[in-house]
C-alpha cells in the first residue's frame, strides 16, 4: 500500500504540467477504418485510446491534497494501529487471524473499486496506457556492436549497479520499517529499566470514553482516573488490577 502511495506522488510528480488530453480517438492510418475494424474485430470503443498525458497545477494540487496526503495518512494511522493490535496479541493462531484481518482491511479500497465503480470507469483503468519517462530514438539507430560496447559499458562497468540489481530492496524496506513501527511501539507504550529490559507503562481507566474518531484511534481528549488500573513491580511481577466500581 506504502509502494501504491508513493507511486501517487511519483505520477503527480513525473507528468507534464499542461492541460494535455487524455482521450482521443485514433483511426488507423494503415488500412482503411472499416476494413481494419473486421480484420481484428474491433468497434468503435476499441479506437479510443486512454494514455496518462499532462495535468493542470491546480489537479496536481488537489490530487496532493486529496489523494496522496489521505492515503499517506490512512497507511500511516493503519500501519500503527496494526502493529499495536499484532504486539499485544500473545497467541500464534490470533497472530496469523490477526494479520489476515489486516490484509483484508488494506484491501478494502481495491474492493470498493471492483465492487461499487461503474463499467465505463474499470473499463478505461484497464486499458489505460502508461506515460513514457524516456525516448529511444538514438537505440533504435545503433548498430549491434555498438549496442554491445554499451550494454557492457552501462551494466557491467560499474559494481554498485550489479550491486543495485542484486540486493533485495523491497526486502530491506519492509525489514526496516518493522524495526521502526516495533522501536515506536516500545517507545510509546512500554519504560526501559536500569538492567536493559523493557516494561510496560502504567495503564489508567478512562473516566469517560468520548465517542469520535480520534479518541478512538490516538486517545486525544480522553481524561484518565487518577489511580492506575494496572502498573508493574519491581519486585518480580506485575500488580494486580485494580477492580473498577
Amino acid at each position: 500500500d506504502l509502494r501504491n502511495t508513493i507511486g501517487v506522488l511519483t505520477l503527480l510528480t513525473h507528468v507534464p504540467t499542461d492541460n494535455s488530453k487524455w482521450i482521443k480517438y485514433q483511426v488507423p492510418d494503415w488500412e482503411s477504418k472499416e476494413r481494419a475494424k473486421r480484420v481484428h474485430g474491433w468497434t468503435e470503443l476499441d479506437l479510443v485510446k486512454y494514455s496518462v498525458n499532462g495535468m493542470p497545477l491546480s489537479w496536481k494540487i488537489i490530487n496532493i491534497f486529496f489523494v496522496f496526503l489521505p492515503k499517506l495518512y490512512i497507511w500511516w494511522t493503519l500501519t500503527s494501529s496494526g502493529m499495536h493490535f499484532l504486539m499485544e496479541t500473545a497467541g500464534i493462531v490470533d497472530l496469523v487471524i490477526n494479520c489476515m484481518a489486516l490484509t483484508f482491511v488494506l484491501s478494502i479500497d481495491e474492493m470498493i473499486f471492483a465492487r461499487l465503480t461503474t463499467t465505463a470507469a474499470r473499463h478505461i483503468m484497464r486499458n489505460i496506457e502508461d506515460l513514457p519517462l524516456f525516448d529511444v530514438p538514438m537505440e533504435e539507430t545503433q548498430g549491434e556492436e555498438e549496442i554491445m560496447r554499451q550494454f557492457a559499458r552501462e551494466e557491467h562497468g560499474q559494481r554498485w549497479r550489479l550491486i543495485h540489481l542484486v540486493l533485495p530492496k523491497r526486502l530491506i524496506v519492509v525489514v526496516f520499517l518493522q524495526a521502526c513501527f516495533i522501536a515506536k511501539y516500545y517507545v510509546q507504550y512500554c519504560t526501559q529499566l536500569e538492567d536493559g529490559s523493557w516494561v510496560s507503562k502504567p495503564i489508567w481507566y478512562p473516566e469517560d470514553v468520548p465517542y469520535n474518531p480520534l479518541s478512538l484511534i490516538y486517545g486525544y481528549g480522553m481524561e484518565y482516573e487518577e489511580a492506575p488500573a494496572w502498573q508493574w513491580h519491581p519486585d518480580g511481577g506485575a500488580g494486580a488490577a485494580r477492580q473498577r466500581r
